[in-house]
């Protein structure tokens, strides 16, 4: 049996977590940051926790997609 090692970070291209649905979830996410939203709005908005909202923030962050603030309103 071959099995191949994945770099870390790395998904199979089949697993829950590249499904379109689950994307859109996240960039919808990233999308009511960048509109200036709170943590505590999105999470009421999309109904998913405050610890979801913050990790894929901070994900987003940290790979250099997302300035860490988001623009200031007004």
């Amino acid at each position: 049996m071959d099995v191949q090692a994945r770099g870390r970070g790395r998904r199979a291209p089949h697993t829950w977590a590249n499904r379109p649905e689950v994307i859109a979830r996240r960039a919808l996410i990233v999308g009511h940051h960048e509109a200036g939203k709170s943590i505590n709005e999105i999470s009421r908005l999309m109904g998913i926790s405050k610890p979801t909202v913050r990790l894929w923030i901070r994900r987003c962050v940290k790979e250099g997609r997302l300035d860490r603030d988001p623009p200031a309103l007004g």
